[in-house]
């Protein structure tokens, strides 16, 4: 009977987990074609995923936007980024008996029942992007539109991420009740707590803090940079200084957050001083890729369940980061009057750790929850094959299919908007209009014509790779 029930759970996993392209082959082809420069091939890979109203469908839409964006068709990205939006307010507008509905699916299943949402972070970029699309296609009022929502969000994001733990604490609360009523008994609380478990999330996950803590906790132990879009605070204030408006709180939220940062205190300096700008340009290189997310599986110590000779099978599925290659360690931006050595500006691997690390202590409590219950079934088919011997072998292989679906069904949530960059730099110099500046690398330079009309312009490097051939869009005033 051994042989048998092996041979029954490799089979109905095979059956079970085959299918499409999956969202880590479509992130990881993306990945590949943008970091080749194939920014036309990225587009086709997400485009007929990136469908309004689908399950998925945000996360490709930013993709695709992002894809968009690189290969200079701004009109294009951007009526995709209001797609998004489209998206993100019909999911803040989802009723709660559909989450309610959502809830308990993905408690019998995976993270990958609900919706994608997306992160603070990523909404806070979505304006970001649509801002200085809107900028260089000359569209200043729709751009100012943009920026505002930008910051907004991102004063948002730190109340938003407290609201949503607190509500995740709750669901959670009311996922490890209800398996107390099915006879679990505290066994979820027993097994989050165990130091077993915690150590093996600590060398295959990266998970930085103890599972005992709350995500409350963790909140409480990062500073605003951890949160802070500097990117897009400081775009937004330079912006507004260009355009004409008032920018003066925009530099001090930057200079107050980002104090380390010397661009940003002789911006700041200048703005106060009340100098007009004239031949200034402001550099913004976006470096590299972010993080992507990858599986691995956590066997659960079978010690700590009772009738572990009854089970076949117990494991969870968890993300980790994988964190990708810079195009450049360092970039300099040059003119005929001037050059400057680049400053970090925004870390957004820091950003996505950020997010991942408050998200996760969810991620493992859920998957602690589904581990209960897909245990129970299989004890309680071994205890009615033990009490009728008669009918045992088809109680056993009952317990075989529910191993080989619960094989199949565990599966960490691994989407993200991919797309973002791993760095931005920045810096401002004096230039000549009409005559070129330089964004030096370690691979070489990026030379910039600059508009012989313009007083001052802001400026977006996207480099994605280094073997990736630059983006350059140029925002004139």
């Amino acid at each position: 009977m051994k042989m048998r029930t092996d041979s029954l759970v490799a089979v109905s996993a095979l059956l079970l987990t085959s299918g499409c392209m999956t969202t880590r082959d479509r992130i990881a082809r993306y990945g590949q074609a943008v970091t080749c420069g194939q920014y036309q091939e990225a587009e086709r890979i997400v485009s007929g995923a990136a469908q309004p109203g689908t399950k998925d469908g945000l996360c490709w839409q930013l993709h695709k936007a992002s894809a968009l964006a690189w290969q200079g068709r701004l009109d294009e990205s951007t009526q995709v980024f209001d797609s998004a939006e489209d998206t993100y307010w019909n999911l803040d507008e989802t009723s709660v008996v559909t989450r309610g509905a959502e809830h308990g699916a993905a408690i019998l299943l995976n993270d990958t029942i609900y919706p994608y949402a997306g992160s603070g972070h990523e909404r806070v970029f979505c304006s970001l992007y649509k801002a200085l699309n809107y900028a260089a296609l000359g569209d200043r009022d729709a751009a100012r539109v943009e920026f505002n929502r930008a910051g907004e969000r991102q004063t948002r994001y730190f109340e938003e991420r407290t609201h949503e733990i607190q509500k995740e604490e709750r669901t959670l609360q009311d996922n490890l009740t209800r398996n107390e009523n099915r006879g679990a008994g505290g066994l979820s609380q027993n097994i989050l707590a165990s130091g077993a478990l915690g150590q093996q999330i600590q060398q295959k996950c990266g998970y930085d803090y103890d599972l005992s803590q709350s995500p409350e906790a963790i909140l409480g132990m990062l500073a605003a940079r951890d949160f802070y879009n500097a990117y897009a605070g400081h775009a937004r204030a330079v912006f507004r200084m260009l355009d004409g408006d008032s920018a003066w709180g925009d530099f001090k939220q930057v200079a107050a957050i980002c104090p380390d940062i010397r661009m940003v205190g002789r911006d700041t300096a200048d703005f106060r001083s009340g100098a007009a700008p004239q031949h200034q340009v402001w550099v913004y290189v976006e470096d590299g890729l972010c993080p992507v997310r990858e599986e691995t599986r956590i066997d659960l110590p079978l010690g700590l369940i009772p009738y572990q000779n009854h089970i076949l099978y117990t494991g969870m599925a968890l993300p980790y980061l994988i964190y990708r290659p810079e195009a450049s360690d360092h970039y300099t931006v040059g003119s005929a009057r001037e050059q400057r050595e680049m400053e970090l500006l925004l870390d957004v691997d820091r950003l996505v750790k950020t997010e991942f690390d408050i998200r996760f202590h969810g991620v493992v409590a859920r998957e602690v929850a589904r581990l209960v219950i897909r245990s129970l079934p299989q004890i309680a088919l071994e205890e009615a094959a033990r009490h009728d011997r008669q009918n045992a072998d088809y109680y056993r292989l009952g317990k075989v299919l529910s191993v080989g679906f619960n094989l199949a069904t565990i599966k960490a949530d691994l989407r993200l908007w991919s797309g973002l960059p791993k760095r931005v730099y920045g810096q401002r110099l004096t230039f000549t209009p009409g005559e070129p500046i330089k964004v030096g690398t370690r691979y070489g330079d990026i030379e910039i014509p600059m508009p012989a009309e313009c007083v001052n312009a802001m400026v977006i490097v996207k480099k994605p790779a280094a073997i990736a051939a630059p983006v350059v869009t140029i925002i004139p005033f």
